[in-house]
């Protein structure tokens, strides 16, 4: 029997109102949701934390959140989101933030933009909407799942998991580039959450 706790475990015995009292007293340190187009401000809620799009909330059909903590060279670090209410969208890393520019775009559709994003159906992206080779043990999320990214910026790597369980392969990444933390969605009625 292992010892090994894993963070799934942890959801409901963490108290997630105590993430806007860390983040405000951090400041910039953590991670947050907050480069978003203007019009969509309304969708981010908690100081960052939480994403959410209510029901046929008239918002063009698809848009994109991003953090403003990047990756670059040197950098290895992670996020985790949770999916309070999925649907088809997208957690990923994006190298640019011109997608928080435009209406009603998706992000995998804005030029000279790389990406890399695990589809909430159960599919590995990369850039122009090409799918990523290693579709090992890919599927789509459930409610509760938690969505962790991984970017190692010295490997230049990012590896997707879902309730800490590797989905697909470790994914070679474009080299010296910038990347911010994105969460797109073209469907109403949805809910992530950060995970600190």
């Amino acid at each position: 029997m292992s010892n090994e706790i894993k963070i799934a475990d942890l959801v409901d015995k963490y108290p997630q109102e105590l993430n806007v009292f860390i983040i405000n007293f951090l400041g910039n340190i953590f991670m947050r949701f907050d480069l978003i187009h203007s019009d969509y401000t309304d969708c981010i809620k908690n100081d960052g934390t939480l994403f959410v799009r209510g029901i046929d909330d008239e918002l063009p059909s698809m848009f994109s959140a991003l953090s403003s903590r990047t990756f670059s060279a040197g950098d290895i670090g992670e996020f985790r989101i949770k999916c309070n209410k999925p649907k088809g969208d997208s957690i990923g890393i994006i190298s640019n933030t011109k997608v928080t520019k435009e209406t009603d775009i998706y992000h995998a559709c804005v030029e000279d933009t790389i990406i890399y994003y695990y589809h909430g159906d159960g599919v590995l992206y990369e850039v122009g909407g090409v799918m990523i080779n290693d579709q090992n043990n890919v599927t789509g999320w459930k409610k509760n799942d938690i969505i962790t990214v991984k970017v190692d910026c010295v490997k230049w790597t990012v590896t997707f998991m879902r309730n800490d369980e590797m989905v697909g392969g470790v994914t070679k990444i474009k080299e010296n580039d910038v990347y911010y933390p994105l969460i797109g969605t073209c469907n109403d009625d949805v809910e992530y959450e950060l995970i600190l």
